[in-house]
């Protein structure tokens, strides 16, 4: 009963929020947070709403259907999400069967405005522990590849994967500019590959480097996601500008 109440409450704060036009926006976004701090049956209601628009989304089988979808009332309920993950869980459904169904989504549908993500070379500077693949980058000219919004999966050495490199090595590949662009390259897939896509790879994967493929290995039971010669997944899926991935490693790859 509970749910119920709150699911007709939203409802009727998104009629109000169409009747008032796009002004009412913060009072929608209030609403739903609100519903979450209700306690567990809110919150469980705001995840609710998410995962009813993707199983709409998944079982729209024509073009019109998946129009039907696109309302103002769904653009709304997604803007509102405080959780960025979920939405855009829901945006990755939506635009993979828009291209299935040759259906043009609005850019702006469901896209908070006040989201903005950082580029892959502001993401990595930010952490504080990827100074020595920055060094790398920008000695190898490769920086616009980073700082861009392109739709790159970059699997990401931290300091101290260098540092475990024998003695010498980073100097020496800095030294190095055609040997060292080869190996960051060789770090760079040319689309984006989340940690789920990864986990279903069966084929070694076209990397930047025109004369290197990278192999990906999945442990059966464990599902540990190992690259390359050996290198293991610290941390997946860190999203940033322009649908970019950073999957940061514990190792170096160096093409075999």
């Amino acid at each position: 009963m509970f749910r119920l109440l709150v699911v007709l409450v939203v409802a009727a704060v998104a009629v109000a929020f169409r009747a008032s036009g796009r002004s009412g926006l913060t009072s929608v976004r209030s609403s739903l947070q609100m519903s979450i701090k209700g306690g567990k049956g809110g919150k469980s209601v705001l995840l609710n709403m998410p995962r009813k628009l993707k199983r709409a989304i998944r079982s729209a089988d024509t073009a019109d259907k998946l129009k039907a979808i696109l309302t103002p009332a769904n653009d709304d309920v997604l803007k509102a999400l405080t959780f960025e993950g979920v939405r855009e869980s829901v945006l990755e459904t939506l635009r993979s069967r828009a291209n299935y169904l040759k259906v043009q989504v609005p850019a702006t549908f469901g896209v908070n405005p006040a989201v903005k993500l950082d580029s892959i070379a502001e993401t990595a500077t930010k952490a504080g522990k990827f100074n020595t693949l920055l060094a790398a980058v920008n000695a190898a000219n490769l920086a616009s590849a980073f700082t861009g919004e392109g739709k790159i999966t970059l699997f990401a050495p931290t300091d101290e994967a260098f540092a475990a490199l024998p003695e010498g090595t980073v100097d020496e590949l800095l030294k190095d500019i055609p040997k060292l662009t080869s190996i960051l390259q060789y770090h760079v897939l040319g689309s984006p590959y989340k940690s789920k896509k990864v986990l279903n790879v069966k084929d070694p994967l076209e990397t930047l480097n025109p004369e290197k493929k990278l192999t990906i290995k999945v442990d059966k039971t464990s599902k540990e996601i190992t690259i390359g010669d050996g290198a293991k997944i610290l941390t997946a899926d860190i999203r940033c500008a322009g649908g970019g991935i950073v999957h940061v490693i514990d190792k170096v790859l160096l093409p075999q």
